[in-house]
């Protein structure tokens, strides 16, 4: 199903859009929240699927200058990935989240190479990542929509895994 805020392509049994959070079709937020309520007891509505970004992923669109440009969100440039997760946009949470420990496992690549070049990778590294939280933080409200309600518990939890992979690659 696409979605009728970002043009993204869902999986057809998708009740809101992957990417940005939007309800898809004529459900309504009443209508998720109660499907999920009457599930049965020890299954979960969440898939491996869920969590796996696509090539055309807004997250990873970032570089282009297609996505218009909102006001600075001081949330988004220091926890990137808990606040995309946490309003629902888990994919482009990945994707941001892929895209920030590529220059990591660069950085531990060259390391093992030499260390005078490391801490020249460094530096750029700290320059790359500083620059793309601040693309999250301007383009936040297009990676969100922010018209879902925050959900705290994907937030810490995307956020958890991301730091324990970052811990282990740094």
């Amino acid at each position: 199903m696409k979605c009728s805020s970002c043009n993204a392509d869902n999986t057809p049994n998708a009740v809101s859009c992957e990417y940005c959070g939007e309800i898809l079709g004529a459900k309504s937020r009443t209508t998720v929240v109660s499907a999920a309520a009457n599930a049965p007891p020890g299954t979960s509505s969440l898939s491996p699927d869920d969590f796996a970004p696509s090539k055309d992923d807004p997250g990873f669109q970032l570089w282009n200058s297609k996505l218009p440009k909102n006001d600075f969100r001081w949330w988004a440039f220091f926890f990137p990935i808990a606040y995309l997760a946490g309003y629902g946009a888990k994919k482009s949470a990945v994707a941001v989240g892929v895209t920030i420990l590529a220059p990591v496992l660069i950085f531990r690549i060259v390391h093992t190479v030499s260390w005078k070049a490391a801490a020249i990778v460094q530096l750029a590294m700290v320059a790359y990542l500083l620059f793309y939280s601040y693309k999250v933080a301007i383009h936040a409200d297009s990676l969100t929509k922010e018209k879902s309600e925050f959900n705290m518990p994907i937030a810490i939890g995307m956020q958890v895994i991301y730091t324990i992979i970052y811990s282990a690659l740094g």
